[in-house]
């Protein structure tokens, strides 16, 4: 983050007007971004701004009530209240498609004559391997596109500031590359002390059907698909449509609430730590280099690493232990090496600190996630799906 910028927050603490949107503060990422930024919150006609701009000692008529005070808390919590149902309804439609739409999918090319079936009863999918390959790269297409699209469009957010690519120094890259080895590493770190053998079809310990059965060609293709395709997907529906908006309520709070949603949609405990820790380190990246390719970046790098370990634990043999502790300490070294060189010429910044308390407190904002029905029900189906996944 930089403080170059000419965008500053602006508060006077003798006034009795509160102005939300001039208390924010502009000092990154970048001067497009920050006026982009302002601007759409300023518009009249957005629904998802928290706009809140008044006398604090002024009281409005109210048919029925009255004259009644409004607060700039009462303020946030209806717009935060407001944002949180259209993503829960987001959320429910990513896991309604895989889950659900996934099976319908399978039987309509079916009933079209494709080679491809879907048992209901052992939940297995059956038939060609193209046309597997075909049903899961659909799947996993379309579960993103239509979030992505839906906040696209309802948003109507600057590509400034939903995708913001200010241009990334050669320190950031490197800082990146070091975090992220550094965080592979710890959050892969209970491997370590496995001696349990792998197969490489286990890079897909996440995916709704065994995979087992490819061939090389459409194992390939989909490793390409998932670490590139996906990879960039994944950051652009959290990183890029949703955290901007989240931004409102205090930076820190839109990298953790991003974290928790991308986290429970995977629907697996035990993915489940990696996958929180990989998503608030992209957030914090996005936030420093105020670039969405630098998030990419981490997420494609760590599934890299993954692939890497993965397979080293092919080898069934005794030395199958010393190679991957070799791999992932050289690995964690490297990263500690090159942020340890950054760190001696680049001060740190505590980009997380910015707007760190807005009108409403921590507890209040959860409190506020737990008013959206839709967000219940996806975290109830998604704890639900993650003891499934235990259970089978």
């Amino acid at each position: 983050m930089h403080t170059d910028n000419k965008i500053k927050s602006v508060k006077n603490p003798d006034s009795d007007v509160i102005n939300v949107i001039e208390e924010f503060d502009y000092s990154g990422p970048n001067d497009k971004y920050n006026e982009g930024f302002k601007s759409w919150r300023l518009k009249k006609k957005n629904k998802y701004s928290y706009n809140y701009n008044q006398n604090q000692k002024e009281k409005i008529f109210i048919d029925g009530q009255g004259f009644v005070s409004s607060t700039a808390a009462d303020a946030e919590r209806d717009s935060l209240s407001k944002l949180f149902l259209l993503l829960g309804n987001l959320l429910l439609c990513y896991v309604f498609i895989e889950t659900v739409a996934e099976k319908l999918f399978i039987v309509l090319l079916d009933i079209l004559g494709f080679n491809i079936s879907y048992s209901f009863f052992s939940g297995t999918i059956y038939g060609g391997k193209s046309e597997i390959l075909f049903a899961e790269v659909v799947v996993s297409v379309v579960k993103y596109f239509i979030p992505i699209a839906i906040m696209h469009r309802v948003f109507k957010m600057p590509n400034k500031v939903r995708y913001p690519m200010r241009k990334i120094k050669p320190y950031e890259f490197f800082y990146a590359l070091s975090t992220g080895m550094i965080i592979s590493v710890i959050s892969s770190i209970s491997r370590a002390y496995s001696y349990k053998s792998r197969e490489v079809y286990d890079y897909f310990n996440n995916a709704a059907v065994d995979l087992s059965f490819f061939g090389d060609y459409e194992l390939v293709v989909y490793l390409f698909f998932d670490i590139l395709v996906v990879s960039i997907m994944n950051e652009l529906m959290f990183r890029g449509e949703a955290f901007h908006v989240l931004r409102q309520y205090g930076d820190f709070f839109a990298v953790v609430v991003t974290s928790v949603f991308s986290t429970l949609v995977i629907c697996n405990f035990k993915l489940m730590p990696a996958c929180f820790l990989i998503s608030f380190v992209s957030g914090v990246l996005l936030l420093r280099s105020g670039n969405i390719f630098i998030s990419i970046f981490m997420h494609i790098l760590n599934k890299l690493y993954l692939l890497g370990l993965l397979l080293i634990e092919t080898n069934s043999s005794a030395a199958m232990f010393l190679t991957r502790s070799f791999y992932m300490s050289v690995v964690f070294a490297l990263g500690v090496i090159i942020i340890l060189i950054i760190a001696t010429k680049h001060k740190s910044e505590t980009v997380l600190m910015k707007n760190l308390h807005t009108h409403l407190n921590a507890k209040e904002k959860t409190k506020t996630i737990f008013h959206s029905l839709s967000l219940v029900g996806v975290i109830i189906a998604c704890v639900f799906a993650s003891i499934w996944n235990v259970i089978i």
